[in-house]
């Protein structure tokens, strides 16, 4: 959904990230009815998944080859974040902390309740994986769209540094905000350090109109498609990166395809230059009015939209995730056309109301040691 002409802006955005932006992959993978069903095992930690013994109620078809490192150190500990597509073309399954150390062995992860981990790509893509409960497959960056000319039509994903950004608003229901449907389950007000209430996790930004990329000095193709984007149908906050650092949700198949030098540089600017859509609510969503951009096809309408997810096989890269020190180079994974939910109503200036959602109630909690995350550097 494109930002409205009705969008209200905060006058200040993100906090400036001292280590820049880097790509949190996606792995997605197509299914058919040949891969043999397995039951997702819960991890039984943010450390050391593939020791798990406790099953989930979650099924899925999945590739007997498709590996996936376990985490067992603190300098490599990506978030891994997995979306099956089935066999039918339109039921996906989501989980968070996946893992599989053996190829034909078992599975590995956290799921968020049935109805977050299981759904169909046709439905509103609103729930998954991320800490706030949205979708790890709306929104993120899918193979080719930072390197083609064509531009990018969708919402991005984003994931912020809690600690200087995301206000923790008393807790419960105010930590978070539509469409979001949860915040870290670590959250405290010594950990969401945000003071401003109009940025809490679920938050939409984008770059305000009278913005230009001249303005902001923005020149590379990668960083100018990423303007573009950002200022028509802007980003969802979906996650946390427990360290001063941008991350961008790509599919894992294109995190090659991350920009390096310049782009990259140009990509945290304009990370930085975003600004919270305080109206933004599921009653008028992108903040209302006329959108920018008119709206999209149907999934599945067309040739562009009706591959939702690619088995992605690629050599190790780095990439990203929580609590390390040292900066590295990355790159980036893609994601599907289904973007994230945006909302709008009536607005005002920079104060935000806290969500009235209802926390659903998750099958596996979120690891209580997840905010020691340290950015990913495995493939």
């Amino acid at each position: 959904m494109p930002i409205g002409s009705g969008a209200v802006y905060s006058s200040v955005g993100p906090a400036p990230a001292l280590y820049g932006v880097y790509p949190d992959p996606v792995h997605m993978v197509r299914t058919t009815t040949s891969d043999p069903v397995i039951q997702v095992v819960q991890s039984p930690g943010w450390f050391n998944r593939c020791t798990g013994t406790v099953p989930t109620s979650v099924t899925t078809h999945f590739p007997s080859s498709y590996m996936i490192a376990d985490v067992v150190s603190a300098s490599d500990q990506p978030n891994n974040h997995l979306v099956v597509l089935q066999p039918d073309g339109h039921t996906i399954v989501q989980i968070v902390a996946a893992a599989r150390c053996t190829p034909g062995g078992p599975l590995y992860g956290y799921v968020y309740g049935t109805g977050n981990s299981t759904s169909d790509v046709y439905g509103d893509g609103r729930f998954g994986t991320h800490a706030s409960q949205l979708s790890a497959l709306g929104g993120s960056i899918r193979a080719g769209e930072l390197t083609s000319t064509t531009p990018i039509n969708h919402v991005l994903d984003l994931e912020f540094y809690e600690g200087q950004n995301y206000n923790y608003g008393g807790g419960g229901a105010g930590c978070f905000r539509w469409p979001a449907n949860s915040c870290d389950s670590y959250a405290s007000p010594s950990t969401y350090g945000g003071t401003n209430p109009d940025f809490k996790i679920g938050a939409l930004l984008a770059i305000p109109p009278s913005v230009t990329p001249q303005s902001l000095g923005i020149t590379t193709p990668a960083a100018l498609k990423v303007f573009q984007a950002l200022q028509n149908y802007g980003a969802y906050a979906t996650e946390s990166t427990a360290w001063s650092a941008y991350n961008v949700a790509v599919d894992k198949g294109a995190v090659g395809e991350f920009p390096q030098g310049t782009a990259r540089d140009e990509i945290s600017r304009l990370i930085s230059s975003l600004r919270i859509v305080t109206n933004n609510s599921a009653t008028s969503v992108g903040g209302g009015g006329t959108p920018r951009l008119p709206l999209l096809a149907p999934l599945g309408t067309d040739s562009t939209t009706s591959t939702v997810v690619a088995t992605t096989t690629t050599a190790p890269i780095t990439t990203a995730s929580k609590t390390v020190s040292t900066p590295t180079t990355t790159t980036a994974p893609t994601t599907t056309t289904t973007t994230a939910p945006t909302t709008t109503t009536t607005a005002t200036t920079t104060t935000t109301t806290s969500t009235t959602t209802t926390a659903l109630t998750p099958t596996n909690a979120e690891p209580s040691n997840k905010k020691q995350r340290g950015k990913s550097w495995h493939a």
